[in-house]
């Protein structure tokens, strides 16, 4: 038997009731930018974080997240975790687009017993807006800077993934015990003739 369906059962909640907790937060942080413009432009990072991590304290009263919040940020992944289960990753843009550079491929600081990620996203340049979708789905492609790091698109429609070009799962490629080869792979395909990764 695969050990990881076993790792992977959630006593606390389903997750169509984490979707729904974003979509609550989501529809706050979008209704707080309306009336404090001002106050998110000038959010950096860590301040959004403490931004989400509230919003979610808010709305998961009443549902089976409350008191189960805990933002453990800086060097960890994600930034917010609920349950032990489900995770928050919170990136923001000051510009007017939906895409940003994220995290390592590596998730070495992932939090143990953290199975299933989102991403909440704040556009906080033109028309301020939050949007939180499966982290797996956002992922476009990889850049390498002085590692491999994923590019967020938080607009991309379904088989537009890296995991899709790549053919993979992204549970599939973040439990292998080396995730660089086949990215390394799939990347040398892209390059020009006499070119080396």
């Amino acid at each position: 038997m695969d050990s990881r369906i076993i790792i992977s059962k959630n006593p606390h909640a389903d997750i169509s009731e984490f979707k729904e907790l974003l979509k609550r937060v989501d529809q706050h942080l979008n209704n707080d930018a309306l009336i404090r413009e001002q106050y998110y432009r000038g959010r950096s990072d860590t301040l959004l974080e403490q931004d989400v991590f509230k919003s979610l304290e808010l709305c998961s009263k009443g549902t089976p997240f409350e008191g189960s919040i805990e933002l453990v940020s800086g060097k960890k992944f994600p930034d917010i975790v609920a349950c032990g289960y489900y995770g928050v990753e919170v990136k923001s843009t000051t510009g007017d687009k939906w895409v940003s550079l994220g995290g390592s491929i590596l998730e070495s600081t992932r939090v143990q017993g953290v199975e299933r990620i989102f991403i909440t996203f704040g556009k906080l340049g033109g028309d301020i807006k939050f949007i939180s979708r499966p982290y797996e789905d956002c992922m476009e492609t990889i850049s390498v800077t002085h590692y491999p790091r994923y590019k967020i698109n938080m607009t991309l429609q379904s088989g537009e993934t890296i995991f899709d070009k790549m053919k993979i799962s992204y549970d599939d490629l973040r439990n292998m015990e080396n995730p660089i080869k086949p990215v390394a792979d799939y990347l040398k395909q892209g390059l020009p003739k006499g070119k080396r990764l």
